[in-house]
């Protein structure tokens, strides 16, 4: 009896498992405000249409501030990858490095003359060197609120677009997704006890703006069982060594098709994207997978069937 319970427990366990997909998407943004802080004084260069990290021939530091609007990616999502890009347009090849700033701030109208490399008088909002909001609001610390260690790290060239990715920038990233109210964005901060190694990159009101690459998956589930009298569904071989062909004929025909592999607790190990068809066939590569169980799942927008397949 117990073998017997054991064994409908796994089919009901299986079950559940066999109708919940993730699906992956990229998305890209642009900045809802990005900003310049000066060390020698409080200037700022919000609507500038540069940011500045780095210390200059004189050894002030530079740092850049960015932040982006994630509201665009659904509640609950799991960031899979980030990428924080820019653009250097002045500067030698410095290594800059991207914090996680733990205080609000603010884009002000300042807009900075010629270079824009010193700055300008801040504007109502702006963020400077000791404030987060000028005049209102101060930062903790002098320079930024932000964490100590980076998130990521980069080598920036003059007229090169620079990536910034790394697992704590993605972590940034889903920490702001799970609650937005900890979104404060980056600070961007070069070597600061070397002169002249300030660099000059685009700001999101110039031509080559930052932007945030995201990748997500969004876990959806779907508890219609495709009924055999709608789809006619096979495997073959099976078991299989190298290379596993599942064939359908639907009396319908979808509009979105999609084959998963799965473990047979049901973690998705590899996924295609298939054309939609009322007859048609998917060859699916299996030999780098270990001995053992496994289930393909086959998914239309009107439900799910999967089949369980031995590799050997």
């Amino acid at each position: 009896m117990k073998t017997i319970y054991r064994f409908l427990s796994l089919i009901i366990f299986l079950v559940g498992y066999q109708f919940t997909m993730a699906q992956e998407q990229t998305i890209t943004f642009e900045p809802v405000a990005d900003n310049t802080i000066y060390e020698e004084n409080d200037n700022s260069n919000g609507a500038g249409v540069y940011l500045f990290a780095g210390a200059t021939n004189n050894n002030n530091a530079r740092r850049a501030l960015v932040r982006f609007d994630l509201s665009g990616i659904p509640a609950g999502a799991t960031v899979t990858g980030a990428e924080l890009q820019l653009s250097a347009n002045r500067g030698d090849n410095s290594d800059i490095s991207v914090h996680r700033l733990l205080a609000a701030w603010g884009e002000g109208t300042s807009q900075a003359p010629a270079n824009q490399g010193q700055g300008t008088d801040p504007t109502d909002g702006d963020a400077t060197w000791n404030f987060r909001f000028f005049q209102d609001s101060s930062w903790s610390t002098a320079g930024g609120d932000f964490v100590q260690q980076a998130s990521a790290s980069a080598n920036v060239a003059n007229g090169q677009r620079t990536s910034w990715s790394s697992e704590d920038l993605r972590a940034d990233v889903q920490l702001w997704v799970n609650d937005p109210t900890t979104n404060n964005g980056w600070i961007l901060v070069g070597p600061e006890s070397v002169p002249g190694s300030a660099m000059r990159m685009g700001s999101r009101e110039g031509s080559s703006s930052p932007e945030l690459i995201v990748t997500y998956e969004v876990t959806t589930t779907n508890l219609t069982v495709i009924a055999e009298q709608d789809l006619q569904l096979s495997i073959r071989p099976n078991p299989v060594v190298s290379s596993l062909w599942i064939d359908w004929t639907f009396t319908e025909r979808p509009e979105q098709l999609e084959v998963v592999v799965r473990t047979i607790l049901g973690q998705p190990l590899q996924r295609f994207e298939v054309p939609p068809a009322e007859t048609g066939q998917q060859m699916v590569p299996v030999s780098n997978l270990a001995p053992g169980w496994y289930l393909i799942t086959i998914r239309t927008e009107a439900g799910t069937r999967s089949e369980r397949f031995f590799k050997r």
